[in-house]
């Protein structure tokens, strides 16, 4: 445990006592949802029975959680598992996940020790180097660069749904925000972009190394006031020689990807006279709304 933590405080969520807060609730989805990834399962979160929180000199903490799931294709699979998730970064999406796993059971140690694949510190990257950058060009648009989801997809993997759920919770920060998981966030589109690595194998959904552009729309006002129209930036990295998952992220308004388009006008431009409306005698603003009549020339005729 870091020097500055000073302490533990444990929090139960059972019976007769308070419900579990929000952001834990994300929290020990997350430790969930790393342990599938790993493992290839499709356990489903049932509850959360504690929690221990660490406090001290850094507003930053790590969740020791303590969760009920079960597998939804096996009948009576009710299952305690143990979760631990340790914030990086306090108003940031700066997550590290490094065990999930049933109560129990223990990390399976390897004869031949494994290097971690990122350090402990993402190796001689630091986390700002790290946090992915908004791209120069549209996510949605490049299907070179980027594979868009579709409707099917979406809704196939719900953990899109919580990734932007922690983007949105973590960057909120506050003891009011901390008790509840955010609402009012409807996805609208999602594409992936993957890291090339040779030691990471980059295919499907599932990869190891991937940043995924979330466009959303965000209806609670005390949060973003009027932009409602925004994007969540979320790289995941998993490293497959520790377990150790990570997520980073940030979210904006969608016009610092998504320009908006300029509104065009509903009246033509008139050409060749600026505000007709200020000609200065009614023959000429006659004339100019029927040209070629007004301004013919008057010939004097004489009488025979």
């Amino acid at each position: 445990m870091p020097k500055y933590y000073h302490g533990v405080n444990e929090r139960r969520c059972d019976d007769g006592y308070p419900p579990c807060c929000g952001l834990v609730l994300l929290y020990a989805r997350l430790g969930l949802h790393r342990y599938n990834l790993l493992q290839g399962k499709n356990l489903q979160l049932i509850r959360v029975k504690k929690y221990n929180k660490t406090f001290g000199g850094c507003v930053i903490s790590t969740f020791y959680i303590t969760l009920e799931v079960e597998d939804p294709a096996i009948p009576a699979s009710l299952l305690t598992f143990q979760a631990r998730v340790t914030e990086l970064g306090y108003r940031r999406l700066l997550l590290k996940c490094g065990i999930a796993r049933p109560l129990g059971e223990t990390k399976k140690k390897s004869a031949l020790k494994k290097k971690p694949l990122f350090g402990d510190m993402y190796g001689d990257k630091s986390r700002s180097e790290l946090m992915p950058d908004f791209p120069s060009e549209n996510p949605f648009e490049n299907t070179n660069r980027f594979y868009v989801l579709d409707k099917t997809e979406l809704q196939a993997h719900d953990w899109i749904q919580l990734y932007l759920d922690l983007a949105v919770a973590t960057t909120n920060r506050s003891l009011e925000q901390d008790r509840y998981a955010p609402t009012n966030l409807k996805i609208l589109k999602v594409s992936i972009e993957t890291t090339q690595d040779p030691e990471t194998p980059n295919q499907g959904h599932d990869v190891y190394d991937a940043t995924f552009y979330i466009r959303y729309k965000d209806s609670c006002q005390a949060r973003v006031g009027k932009d409602v129209d925004r994007i969540a930036v979320i790289r995941r990295i998993l490293d497959k020689n520790t377990g150790d998952l990570r997520l980073l992220g940030r979210n904006e308004s969608s016009l610092s990807i998504i320009p908006k388009k300029a509104k065009k006008s509903r009246f033509r431009p008139l050409l060749g006279v600026h505000k007709p409306w200020r000609l200065s005698s009614l023959r000429l603003r006659k004339s100019y709304k029927n040209p070629g009549v007004g301004f013919a020339r008057r010939h004097k005729t004489k009488s025979i």
